[in-house]
């Protein structure tokens, strides 16, 4: 499947305006036929940018049924209830899933038994991704995870069942960090993961979610229990350069493996004095917490450097704008990854 660069700039751009139209639905600041125009004129973008005879249009047109429904609704009066919000993750899902198929890349960058990036392509790839987060003073995370025990279950099951575990984490890595970052197959059972624009903190809460997920599910035709160990290091918090990023992730895992295997480590942390799950709570912010002179800050500091900080926790924040008819200067719809604020601040 194969998209051009125009094409990929329509549907991103759709992506983002209904990123901004979901928050909007959950803090039920839409109506519903509100909500069901914007879905309809979404829809309509997306199927324009695309030909009728087309692999992308097929992908999409799988979800014409969600349309078809999303019309029987109720569209006269009432709030947006949470079968808007699923009309549009259904349409969102299948930009995605085009998106993606996209974006795949090289048959020859693929390991040759898992769903990942091989360690030729991680080298590479750890440079520049090191190279343009300092360019650009972006966060960049590395996560390296490794199966607990792994030599045992080959020694008592055979390679076959240690080759259909291996696959099965790799698979749950590959699904959890789907349009996140790049996942790659380090060697033997150890896979690295790249994440453009996380924090430490924002990768923890991603591998505990993994950890749990690799915890709570038997795997293979054995149904064996297996877990899994990760360490993150992350640039510029940690590291400066690809090589200290990398040693530092390493260490940080076989610190996770030394204190008790099934726990994800972070670079240069104290070491507890037993280890336990990690419990990540997301901060949440007052409804309309932000001051007019905080609202002022972020939309200055946005135009004259192309993006600004939470002023909560001092997080770059994820921004969009809008456009409307009779103002000068656009919307901005801001919200922050880490502690889950959500604005909107009016042009004027």
């Amino acid at each position: 499947m194969s998209l051009s660069d125009q094409q990929i700039e329509v549907l991103e751009a759709v992506l983002r305006e209904i990123d901004h139209t979901l928050a909007r639905c959950r803090q039920r600041l839409l109506t519903g036929i509100e909500a069901r125009q914007s879905h309809a004129h979404y829809w309509d973008r997306v199927l324009a940018s695309v030909t009728s005879d087309s692999d992308e249009w097929r992908v999409l047109d799988r979800e014409r049924k969600g349309r078809a429904a999303w019309w029987k609704a109720d569209d006269v009066s009432g709030y947006v209830d949470s079968g808007d919000c699923e009309n549009f993750a259904h349409l969102r899902n299948a930009i995605q899933t085009m998106l993606g198929a996209s974006h795949s890349r090289p048959s020859s960058e693929l390991d040759d038994r898992l769903p990942l990036l091989r360690r030729r392509v991680f080298d590479g790839d750890l440079v520049g991704t090191v190279e343009a987060a300092i360019r650009t003073q972006d966060p960049l995370t590395l996560i390296m995870i490794d199966l607990d025990h792994f030599k045992a279950v080959n020694d008592q099951n055979g390679h076959l069942v240690g080759d259909e575990v291996l696959l099965d984490l790799s698979q749950r890595v590959a699904k959890r960090i789907r349009n996140k970052g790049s996942g790659y197959r380090y060697g033997g059972d150890e896979i690295a993961v790249l994440l453009p624009n996380y924090s430490s903190e924002e990768a923890l809460a991603l591998a505990e979610r993994l950890r749990k997920d690799i915890e709570g599910s038997p795997t293979s035709s054995r149904n064996l229990d297996v877990t899994a160990s990760f360490g993150i290091a992350s640039v510029p918090e940690h590291a400066s350069n690809p090589n200290q990023l990398l040693r530092l992730a390493d260490t940080a895992l076989y610190e996770a493996k030394e204190i008790g295997c099934n726990c994800v480590r972070i670079s240069g942390e104290p070491k507890p004095s037993q280890p336990a799950p990690r419990e990540v709570q997301r901060r949440e912010p007052d409804p309309g917490s932000l001051s007019d002179k905080q609202r002022s800050d972020i939309r200055l500091f946005y135009f004259r450097e192309g993006r600004a900080r939470c002023p909560k926790d001092n997080a770059w924040l994820k921004v969009r704008e809008g456009h409307e008819m009779g103002k000068r200067t656009p919307h901005l719809f801001v919200s922050c990854p880490v502690c889950g604020l959500v604005e909107e601040l009016p042009g004027s």
